[in-house]
């Protein structure tokens, strides 16, 4: 049986620190002797009248069950295998000269971060499911050798009421070009499951989407406010497919997207 669990990450560069509790130490703790001392603990937990009175609670089931993940995590040995940087004491993973070269802003930019780490947990066989997206946090990306700060817009739908086009535009690149580059680096990296094999051959790429706007724009006029709208429309980019598919269309008329043109185009109220 395959156990699997959602695991949410804020802080893509330093979350593999999280996930040993010695690695990297100037003066490293011997697993033998972290072995005693959990084992210690436990004793001590067990004899202790907090643990009698709250024995068989949903609340301490939870915490002894992250006790035995955490340590079934050390001795996965992620940490190494998952680091962006290098750390004192610590190297980053193998990789990451690879991975800089299509992630070179990953340091400062999340979304950057976050297709590096997916790549090293899928690679690495970690995981075979990755959610990533872009925020709207202040990022830092070299421009012709020098450090440019900006801040780019997390979805279209949250910046666009007056100025739909060019968000339209920014969002959509970003939100692109990140995943782009990081299916040339699975292109180019054999899977280590599947001899003979580029990961990308097994990999499939879900742009989701999750609602739209309106397409009401006042006679003579470049930018209008828009509304919600429940018309939208995803992407599946992946070996695996047909490509060069489009089920559906966009009306000419009113810029919304249908499944079938005999059916009516969901609305919702402005």
């Amino acid at each position: 049986m395959i156990a699997a669990a959602a695991e949410a990450v804020s802080d893509p560069v330093n979350f593999p620190v999280s996930l040993h509790s010695s690695y990297g130490l100037p003066r490293p703790v011997p697993e033998a002797l972290l072995s005693r001392t959990r084992e210690a603990r436990s004793k001590a937990q067990a004899e202790s009248d907090f643990w009698n009175t709250h024995l068989g609670t949903d609340t301490l089931r939870k915490y002894v069950e992250m006790q035995e993940r955490s340590a079934g995590i050390e001795r996965g040995g992620l940490m190494p295998q998952l680091l962006l940087r290098d750390l004192p004491g610590l190297s980053a993973a193998p990789e990451i000269a690879r991975i800089r070269r299509y992630r070179p802003s990953l340091e400062t930019d999340l979304f950057e971060a976050q297709a590096a780490l997916a790549f090293l947990l899928v690679k690495n066989g970690h995981t075979a499911a990755v959610a990533i997206g872009p925020n709207n946090v202040q990022t830092t990306e070299i421009v012709d050798g020098r450090p440019v700060s900006q801040i780019y817009p997390t979805q279209t739908f949250d910046a666009s009421h007056t100025g739909h086009r060019v968000c339209q535009s920014a969002s959509w690149s970003r939100t692109f070009r990140v995943p782009d580059s990081l299916i040339q680096l699975l292109k180019e990296t054999e899977d280590p499951r599947r001899g003979g094999q580029a990961m990308w051959d097994n990999s499939l790429v879900y742009f989701a989407t999750d609602f739209g706007r309106d397409k009401i724009c006042p006679e003579n006029s470049l930018t209008f406010g828009t509304g919600h709208d429940l018309n939208n429309g995803t992407i599946l980019v992946s070996p695996l497919l047909k490509g060069n598919r489009v089920f559906g269309g966009v009306d000419p008329d009113t810029c919304l997207t249908y499944v079938r043109r005999d059916l009516p185009s969901p609305r919702c109220g402005v």
